[in-house]
């Protein structure tokens, strides 16, 4: 027989209402607590919707707070509002202490003469309504009151639940003689809720924005429940197992004990930390219990706790709601803050003037936090950039307590001092540098009538994210303000991307190029685009040309381009004071100087380009948002994508540009020896290794050899790899799904950790722990690549000049020799001559090498890979480079946008001409040598004679008649001093004389840098020798 209970349950806090309907238990919670309204719980027609068993709740929306919500105002719109016209509302409940009265839902404040007059827009009653809009696909709310119609269009905007509500059109009714308003809203919580399931007692719902995190609420042993007849205790721990001897010595989550003595105790459920949040309710769930009472005793018990949001409840109030012998469950609610929704608030994270952003959110983390220490006391400090503070545990267990939202906390001794919120995004200072004020922080400890703020001044440094740093306390009566500085690369002055006029974008990072002349119209046939969702104003748009297709002098010069529904038009900035920055992935256009916006600013327009091959040139600029005066938007597109370098070797972070590809061998392998024991690690970068030294597996990038021959363990293969950059600015290659013997189940893998150096340097081994084999290598390769990080040297006279660093090298001697270099690909075992001349040519006559400076051959085979009339002198730190690329049409095979390329690494060394040595052939078709020569070791201060090459009548090095004089002069000289030190050595003692002699070599010795060079040492061995002063230190490096 049907049945229906229904209990009430009155305060003011909440109303459950439980229905039994044979086998149906429902529970239905509303709370009007706290500064939020827990979302799902609060269902009235006027907050959630369910369309095609789809749920929506819009109540998590709901402050009852002092601070409503208050409305955007696009004041370029048709409608006229004053900039002193402030709009606030709230959602499924009036705004609270509103001074447009207790009803108000939607409430206009506007200044007439002196007064402050306050307009009703729309009242919270019986009238409003949520619902579907099928034209705009968007939920409606619609708030009415005398004269007046509210509407509020929700967006799903997954994830966003700061972003506040945007006032769109107000259009006058004659016949009802109203006037509605329209607002657009975008946010999370317009999208649809479903089930999910956290881990670890915490839970987030991204689509929302929301998350809970139930932690404290564990005990260390339990809490006790008493039923309501007073009959049974029940011992419940959240998310973990009951302690003691209450529940028989099970491990439980909750259990229930007979009061009287000696009474019986069941299990109603094993220990669970995963939360789950559905249909707006949080529960955890514990199954698996002891068997139930039923006829054939063939169902386990279970029980299900619901979360009820409370702001007043800390710990947490327990209550036993009844048994369904239905569902064979017990069922329990708890009131606690825990369980208020806590949204992270989506605060703008980045500064933007009228060349550059920056942008901090690579230092705002959703689940660590930063941390400063105070020295003077021991405590220390917790902080978070844009958003809140993520769980503080204290001695590995204790969850210290700051607030909700605070995103600085100062922790000593276990106890915690509020030091403020991340509610404004960062602002730029005259030096360049940059400040985030944190406020809303607690009452200051020498000031009982201030509260706290916080301020962090991020200065400039290159060499990473930094950290924080306590700079002190302002003690100021009125004022407390606690003062932090932070070093970090992200507040550095990134490089511009260079524009010319035939809309071709060059990154002079990575040498890439874009042609946009494909999304260029003429100023007539500009894109046309709709600025709202709901109205339908009509918007141009344009790239390397102005937008004016209406012939508008307001928009002569407009890059973006409005005309008003009343015919009027307004430019949203200027095509010629374009600013564009590229960030790796997509390239960002900014247009400032636009129509007035206010009495202080001018409308501006921003439009990221992203890469999308499957947009070609048919996409269309898309709008985004308004940001006060700045129009935001978004276009996909296949033309930029040349901009981007998609190679697993090189990364792209904070406008850094990373590539290790030159340190990617098709050809040879790096070995690196284990110095405890007899072990040799065989390792590429972001490629195999030579299938001729039997490793694991043709993936292999990583091998591990044991006395020379069992190469049989994997560190991981080269398709399985990751580049990152880690808190030290490192970078880090990684390689998974390797294999050792005393690892399975658990794979190996391989961490070579990069750091930025003066030399090419070389990998050395450092552990093998946990499964994981970590090497470290320090190289200039691993440097950032700036626009100004690589020099072309000014080349004239024999020598090769630096600007910047206002040196001179004498290079004359690489242009004097032959050469005829072998080099052995041990990938394929194939054996190539590499013919070298730079001033004459190679092979002349010859199809493919007639005016290659470097022809690669073998048996039947010639190839240009370097043309002599097409090489420059490259300054990278103190190191220097020659490239000679190749122009016999000889595009690389891996990457077609480059062709072949020479590189000669230029060595100090103490013979005064070396032959080349062929290095290896990189991943990106560049061929490697080093070339050792005494004059690379002699740095001479300014700048020589330069000798202009466009005169081809000149000779390109040193006159002969000169080059004889002082040849002359030279040769007089050293007859002189042979001449004194002959009589030196006949007049003094043995002693002096040594001392003179060494004097003299000391002087006349070349100043040498730390470089290494790759030579051979036999037909089947190769050695990395790394040439110093008073040393030489030799490498195992690269097998045939």
């Amino acid at each position: 027989m049907d049945r229906t209970k229904i209990h009430l349950r009155s305060s003011n806090s909440r109303v459950v209402i439980e229905m039994i309907e044979t086998i149906v238990f429902v529970i239905f919670i509303a709370l009007c607590k706290g500064d939020f309204v827990d979302s799902s719980i609060f269902e009235t027609p006027k907050c959630t919707l369910v369309i095609n068993s789809t749920f929506y709740d819009l109540s998590v929306l709901r402050l009852s707070g002092d601070i409503p919500w208050t409305a955007k105002k696009a004041i370029f719109s048709n409608y006229h509002l004053s900039a002193d016209h402030l709009i606030t509302l709230n959602v499924c409940g009036p705004i609270l202490n509103s001074k447009c009265g207790e009803k108000a839902s939607v409430c206009l404040q506007r200044k007439r003469e002196q007064e402050i007059e306050n307009v009703v827009l729309g009242e919270f009653n019986d009238k409003s309504h949520l619902k579907y809009d099928e034209e705009n696909k968007s939920l409606k709310l619609t708030y009415f009151s005398a004269g007046f119609t509210s509407e509020i269009l929700f967006f799903c905007k997954p994830g966003d639940m700061s972003n506040p509500p945007m006032l769109v059109d107000i259009k006058n009714t004659t016949n009802s003689k109203t006037t509605t308003f329209t607002f657009e809203w975008e946010t999370g919580a317009a999208c649809p809720m479903t089930a999910v399931v956290g881990n670890d007692c915490t839970i987030k719902l991204p689509k929302v924005g929301i998350s809970f995190n139930l932690v404290p609420l564990q005990k260390q042993d339990y809490f006790v429940v008493p039923d309501k007849e007073k009959q049974y205790d029940y011992f419940i721990n959240v998310c973990g197992e009951v302690k003691g001897n209450h529940c028989g010595n099970k491990s439980v989550g909750a259990c229930q004990k007979q009061k009287k003595l000696g009474g019986f105790s069941y299990s109603l459920g094993k220990p669970n930390s995963k939360l789950i949040y559905e249909n707006g309710l949080l529960k955890l769930k514990y199954g698996d219990g002891d068997r139930y009472n039923n006829p054939n005793r063939t169902i386990y018990r279970k029980s299900e706790i619901a979360f009820i949001c409370d702001h007043e409840k800390l710990e947490g109030k327990f209550s036993f709601i009844n048994e369904s012998k239905e569902t064979e469950t017990y069922y329990f609610e708890v009131l606690t803050r825990y369980a208020c929704p806590h949204i992270t608030p989506e605060v703008q994270c980045s500064w933007e003037n009228e060349t550059h952003t920056y942008d901090l959110s690579a230092i705002s983390t959703p689940e660590l936090n930063h941390v400063a220490p105070r020295e003077e006391d021991g405590s220390l400090f917790f902080i978070n950039i844009c958003r809140p503070l993520n769980p503080i545990l204290y001695k590995g267990h204790e969850q210290i307590d700051c607030g909700v939202g605070t995103s600085i906390c100062q922790v000593k001794s276990g106890e915690s001092l509020n030091l403020g919120q991340s509610l404004r995004p960062p602002v730029g200072l005259p030096d360049g540098s940059l400040e985030l004020w944190f406020t809303h922080g607690g009452t200051c400890p020498h000031s009982k009538s201030a509260n706290i703020t916080s301020v962090i001044r991020f200065v400039c440094n290159e060499y990473g994210l930094g950290s924080p740093e306590f700079i002190g306390v302002n003690d100021d009566e009125k004022q407390c303000v606690y003062e932090f500085r932070w070093e970090t690369k992200l507040v550095c002055k990134p490089e511009p991307i260079t524009a010319d006029k035939e809309c071709k974008f060059r990154d002079a990072r990575t040498g890439m190029v874009a042609d946009l002349k494909s999304l260029r119209k003429k100023p007539k046939d500009a894109h046309r685009i709709h600025l709202f969702r709901s109205e339908k104003k009509e918007l141009t748009i344009n790239i390397c040309d102005n937008a004016n297709a209406f012939n508008s002098p307001n928009c002569k010069d407009a890059a973006v381009c409005l005309r008003k529904e009343d015919n009027t038009f307004l430019s949203f900035g200027n095509v010629s004071e374009q600013r564009v920055r590229f960030d790796g992935s997509d390239l960002w256009f900014h247009f400032p100087g636009g129509s007035k916006c206010n009495n202080e600013e001018s409308y501006s327009s921003s439009i990221k380009l992203i890469c999308d091959k499957n947009a070609k040139n048919m996409s269309a600029p898309v709008f985004k948002e308004v940001d006060e005066c700045i129009t935001h938007f978004e276009w996909r597109t296949d033309v930029m994508c040349d901009l981007r370098v998609d190679h697993p070797c090189t990364l792209f972070q904070n406008d850094r540009f990373y590539d290790l590809r030159v340190l990617s061998s098709t050809s040879h392998a790096w070995s690196v020896k284990d110095p405890n024991s007899q072990d040799e690690y065989w390792i590429n970068v972001c490629h195999s290794l030579p299938l001729k030294l039997n490793c694991w597996s043709a993936k292999s990038a990583v091998c591990r050899c044991v006395n020379g021959f069992d190469c049989k363990y994997d560190g991981g293969d080269y398709d399985k790899q990751k580049l990152t950059i880690n808190e030290n600015n490192d970078i880090v290659l990684t390689y998974s799904n390797g294999f050792h013997p005393n690892c399975p189940p658990k794979k190996v893998s391989t961490n070579i950790v990069f750091k930025c150096g003066p030399t090419r340097g070389y990998p050395k081994f450092v552990s093998f722990k946990n499964c994981t084999l970590t090497f470290e290598w320090t190289s200039y390769v691993a440097c950032p690549i700036f626009q100004s990080s690589e020099e072309v040297l000014e080349e004239g006279n024999g020598y090769v000049y630096s600007k910047r660093e206002n040196i001179s090298i004498l290079v004359e001697k690489l242009f004097q020799s032959s050469f005829n270099v072998t080099g052995i690909n041990t990938r394929t075992e194939d054996i190539y001559f590499y013919l070298i001349n730079l001033s004459n040519g190679t092979l002349a006559g010859s199809k493919n090498c007639d005016n290659a400076a470097v022809c690669q051959t073998k048996f039947g085979f010639q190839r240009d890979i370097g043309s002599r009339k097409n090489h420059q002198f490259i300054m990278r730190k103190h190191h220097v480079e020659l490239r000679v690329i190749s122009s016999n049409h000889q595009k690389c095979g891996k990457n077609s946008k480059k062709n072949v390329t020479t590189i000669f690494i230029l060595e100090c060394v103490e013979e005064s001409l070396k032959e080349p040595s062929f290095f290896y052939e990189s991943n990106d078709c560049d061929y490697i040598f080093t070339w050792g020569s005494k004059d690379v070791c002699n740095w001479i201060p300014g700048k020589l004679t330069y000798v202009d090459h466009s005169d081809t009548k000149k000779e390109k090095f040193v006159n002969k008649k000169e080059s004889s004089a002082t040849f002359e002069i030279v040769v007089l000289c050293f007859l002189l001093v042979c001449c004194l030190s002959l009589f030196g050595f006949f007049v003094m003692k043995k002693e002096r004389v040594a001392q003179i002699a060494q004097t003299v070599r000391n002087t006349l010795q070349p100043r040498s840098s730390p470089s290494f060079h790759y030579s051979h040492m036999s037909s089947d061995t190769a050695k990395l020798v790394a040439s110093e002063y008073h040393t030489n230190e030799t490498l195992e490096s690269l097998a045939a």
